[in-house]
């Protein structure tokens, strides 16, 4: 009677439990290192577009600075237009993934 009581006063999960805890585990870092991945790449794909945007605007760099633009002036546009369009990235992905998500 004392081998059932111990048992039953402390169980041990079972092995269909423990396999299922790891998969969750795995599951999860394969998410975690698939959203690393992402962000790096969009990442990449903002200084991408900042870097041609500023190539193509070479010739209205060229005159904001002859009529008097500092360096720190045209800096601060540049670094604006980059944050904000992040910023509404960020935020329709993540309106789009929470529709998905919910739907």
């Amino acid at each position: 009677m004392s081998a059932v009581l111990g048992g039953a006063a402390n169980p041990r999960p079972s092995d269909a439990l423990a396999a299922r805890q790891a998969a969750g585990e795995a599951f999860t870092g394969l998410l975690l290192g698939l959203g690393a991945v992402a962000l790096l790449v969009g990442g990449v794909g903002v200084a991408n577009t900042m870097v041609i945007s500023v190539l193509e605007r070479r010739a209205e760099i060229g005159l904001r600075r002859s009529l008097g633009a500092t360096r720190g002036q045209i800096r601060l546009q540049f670094l604006a237009k980059s944050v904000l369009l992040s910023a509404l990235g960020g935020i329709s992905g993540a309106v789009l993934g929470s529709a998905v998500t919910i739907g």
